[in-house]
Formats: C-alpha cells, structure tokens, sequence
C-alpha cells in the first residue's frame, strides 16, 4: 500500500478549495487499485484534492511481480471539467535490502 500525498499529487486553482478539485480515473491499473484509506476494500474512481491533501487515497498494489504500473487522471474542477488536466501516477515496484516489496509513486501531468 502506498499512500498518494500532496507530495506526489498536487493541483492548484487559486478560485477552487481542494474538494472542489476532482480527479477520475480515466484508465484503471492493471496490477492494483485506488482506494480510500478507511475503506481499502472498495475500489475508487473519483477522489479530490483534498482527499489527497489529507492523504486518504491508497494505491493498493495486487502482488503481481510486474514492476511497473500506471493509472491515467483526469483532474478539473467540480464547475468546469472542460479545463481538465491529464494526469499520469506512476507505480515503480521494488526489493529493499530484506527483500520485501517496497512501492515508490511520482506523478506528471499535462494540460
């Protein structure tokens, strides 16, 4: 599980509060899914930036050993979703020292 923090995700609109800033999931991974933090056993689709900011959106990593993931956005604000900005988070999965499976996220967008 890797929590999807301002640090990673972050979309400014100096007229919109973060939880009027909404991403959709535009094209789902293959090998895990978002979800919420409090309820990792749903899949989500729309999440804010204020979900974000909060850090409740987990990206939840199915076990596969494909080492690389993708999950495609589509962020705008909850008024205007014409002015909407693609968004790329991409999942890299690797072996610490021990063995075990660590995630690292960054995050690219376009408009």
């Amino acid at each position: 599980m890797a929590i999807i923090g301002p640090e990673v995700l972050e979309a400014v609109d100096a007229d919109t509060p973060p939880d009027g800033l909404v991403y959709d999931v535009s094209t789902r991974a293959t090998n895990g899914r978002l979800a919420f933090v409090d309820m990792p056993q749903r899949s989500i689709t729309m999440f804010t930036q204020d979900h974000v900011n909060s850090r409740r959106v987990v990206f939840l990593h199915n076990g596969s050993r494909e080492p690389d993931e993708a999950v495609y956005l589509k962020a705008g604000t909850r008024a205007l979703y014409s002015d909407q900005v693609f968004v790329v988070i991409n999942v890299k999965l690797l072996v610490n020292v021990y063995g075990a499976p660590v995630m690292t996220l960054s995050c690219y967008g376009t408009v």
